[in-house]
């Protein structure tokens, strides 16, 4: 698990043949027969050689969460209705706070204040 796990993680991106190689490479470490004839490696330093391989075999990497996230952001208004226009879409989360707090500040009820200087209908201050 230790080799495997670290090389998986690029399998989309890098070819069957270079991650088997490279595992080869690290399971001979394993063995202490690896290229710089060190003695055998634990587990921890297996891991790391792995990880070192699946990068340098996929310099880019996963692509970040984010763009993934910004591909499929959409907000569509259906057609309007008797009932009103329906919304539906996905949003990312900085987004959606916006818009949640432009709604809350235009769906709330309204506040209404006596005015202490309001005159009845005979010009007069009430009592």
């Amino acid at each position: 698990l230790a080799i495997t796990a670290p090389l998986q993680q690029a399998a989309p991106r890098v070819s069957a043949a270079a991650r088997a190689d490279a595992a080869d490479i690290v399971v001979a470490e394993a063995r202490g027969e690896g290229p710089d004839g060190a003695p055998p490696a634990c587990a921890e330093l297996l891991r790391i050689h792995a990880q070192t391989w699946s990068l340098a075999l996929d310099q880019d990497g996963a692509e970040p969460r984010e763009r993934v996230a910004e591909r499929k952001r959409s907000l569509t208004l259906g057609a309007p209705t008797a009932n009103g226009v329906p919304v539906r879409g996905t949003l990312l989360p900085e987004v959606a706070a916006q818009l949640q707090t432009i709604f809350d500040a235009h769906l709330a009820p309204t506040v209404a204040f006596d005015d202490p200087f309001a005159v009845d209908e005979d010009g007069e201050l009430p009592a």
